[in-house]
């Protein structure tokens, strides 16, 4: 069989795809027909199998992070065993003043961004670890523009139930144009001379909540999937909860 043939087959089914739980655009059918065709030597000739598709470090998983090979068999094509589930992550964060600015971004000016790669959970959560040493929640949740509500000392963001969608609990929403929920207290943007105005402008665009002062544990559920913004039931994307003393 030639790789055009495979490809073909590729592309109508009738050799399947055992992604061993990965998840990515390189895994599409039509995407690894093109990786075989551009990858490997032979296009027109007939080629031995197996035959392998190295992982690549522009197209990991976007579950785990992982580049995995692909390897072609003549009537399957197997991606490397090595995907590993997700867990909620978490950081902690002061809050010194309680007065609680949430957002959809925060000031690029004051805050180092993370330079690593946001393709993956892993990513994602690297990029949220490298922002909270800096006081700064910012957790992933894609473009589902959260409510954000109360209950006690607990802040949390994500879906309320129609019923309690205006009730008292609720506190504001953040408009997720750039797919992020921020948190920050006044003193963190204070400590980083962060202009009255641009202040101002996160709490008018996003919204603000007066909290007990103290040290959050902040936890993200956004990146585990399965949520539906569309659902009216309850789904909470992330929360904060104040730790004791």
């Amino acid at each position: 069989m030639n790789w055009m043939d495979y490809g073909k087959k590729l592309e109508s089914g009738e050799i399947p795809i055992h992604a061993h739980g990965h998840q990515g655009a390189y895994l599409e059918p039509r995407k690894i027909a093109l990786d075989i065709m551009v990858t490997l030597p032979g296009v027109e000739n007939e080629v031995s199998f197996p035959a392998t598709i190295k992982g690549k470090s522009y197209a990991p998983c976007h579950v785990c992070g992982n580049a995995s090979d692909i390897v072609c068999y003549e009537d399957r094509v197997e991606v490397e065993d090595n995907h590993s589930e997700q867990e909620p992550f978490t950081v902690e964060i002061k809050f010194p003043t309680g007065d609680m600015i949430f957002n959809d971004t925060y000031p690029q000016d004051q805050f180092e961004e993370s330079e690593f790669g946001i393709g993956s959970i892993p990513g994602m959560a690297k990029v949220g670890q490298d922002m909270a040493k800096q006081g700064l929640l910012h957790f992933f949740v894609g473009n589902s523009c959260p409510v954000v509500w109360r209950e006690g000392d607990t802040v949390l963001f994500g879906r309320m139930d129609r019923y309690a969608l205006f009730g008292p609990d609720r506190v504001g929403s953040i408009c997720t144009d750039l797919w992020w929920a921020s948190f920050v207290d006044r003193k963190t943007l204070e400590d980083l001379q962060v202009p009255e105005k641009e202040i101002d402008h996160m709490r008018k665009k996003g919204g603000s909540i007066q909290v007990t002062p103290g040290t959050y544990r902040c936890t993200s559920y956004y990146h585990l999937g399965g949520m539906d913004y569309a659902e009216d039931e309850r789904q909470v994307y992330g929360k904060l909860e104040l730790l004791p003393g």
